[in-house]
C-alpha cells in the first residue's frame, strides 16, 4: 500500500506543470507496441484486436490523468448484396475529445462497420475509436530492432523506419476493409490496383514511392 501510495505522488509530481501535449507524450511513451492477437480467417489476415488497443492505453491515460471521450455521427448506412446474403453497412464519425479537465484537444477518425444493423452500428464505432488511438498514440505492431543498423556483420540492409511500417501495416488494413465491402479477397484487389499502379514489386519489399503510388490506385477504386 505505502509503494502505490509512493508511485501515485511521483506520478503527480512528475505531471505538475505539465500541458496537455506534454501528457499525451508521455502517455505515448508509456503504451508499447501491441500484437496482432486477432484473426480474420475469411479474408485470412492478422489485427489488432480492440481489447488490445485499449488494455495498451488505458493505464497510460490513468497514469497521466488524462480521458477521450468519444461521441459518434452516423454518416451513411445501406444494405448490399453480398455472396452469402445481405449486409447492412454502417459508416460513421468519431469524434473525440482528449481532456485533463483544464485543457481539451478535439480528434477525429472514420470507421465503417458491416453485420446486422445494430451489430454493424457497433463495430463501425469500434472501428473509429480503435484506429484512433492507433494514430493518436502511433501504435506498432512490432518492437524496433535496435540491432537492425549497418554493422560489419550485416548484409547492408536496415528495416524500414517504424513510421513507414506503421503506414504499410494501415494501408494493408484499408485493402482489407475494402475487400470486405466488395466482397473480394484482399489478395484480388491488391494484384487490382498494383497493376494499375504499375507496382510489381513484392509486398514487403515495397518502397514509400511505391507505396504512394498503391495509396493513389485504391483511393481511385474506393472513392
Amino acid at each position: 500500500m505505502a509503494e502505490d501510495k509512493q508511485e501515485a505522488t511521483q506520478e503527480m509530481s512528475e505531471q505538475k506543470g505539465l500541458n496537455i501535449v506534454q501528457k499525451l507524450v508521455m502517455a505515448s511513451k508509456m503504451i508499447k507496441p501491441v500484437a496482432k492477437d486477432g484473426e480474420n480467417s475469411f479474408n485470412n489476415y492478422r489485427f489488432q484486436s480492440e481489447a488490445a488497443i485499449k488494455a495498451a492505453v488505458k493505464p497510460a491515460l490513468e497514469a497521466t490523468g488524462l480521458m477521450i471521450i468519444p461521441s459518434y455521427e452516423m454518416l451513411n448506412q445501406e444494405d448490399r448484396q453480398g455472396r452469402k446474403g445481405s449486409n447492412h453497412y454502417v459508416d460513421v464519425l468519431g469524434r473525440y475529445d482528449i481532456t485533463d479537465g483544464h485543457e481539451t484537444l478535439h480528434g477525429s477518425m472514420l470507421g465503417s462497420g458491416q453485420d446486422t444493423a445494430e451489430k454493424a452500428m457497433m463495430k463501425a464505432a469500434t472501428a473509429a475509436q480503435k484506429n484512433f488511438y492507433k494514430q493518436l498514440f502511433n501504435i506498432s505492431d512490432q518492437e524496433t530492432d535496435g540491432d537492425a543498423d549497418e554493422s560489419p556483420h550485416s548484409t547492408g540492409k536496415t528495416n524500414a523506419p517504424v513510421a513507414y511500417a506503421q503506414d504499410r501495416a494501415t494501408f494493408k488494413q484499408l485493402v482489407a476493409d475494402f475487400a470486405v465491402k466488395d466482397g473480394s479477397k484482399p489478395n484480388d484487389i491488391y494484384k487490382s490496383i498494383a497493376s494499375s499502379a504499375g507496382v510489381t514489386t513484392r509486398f514487403t519489399e515495397l518502397s514509400e514511392a511505391e507505396l504512394g503510388k498503391l495509396k493513389i490506385a485504391l483511393s481511385k477504386i474506393t472513392g
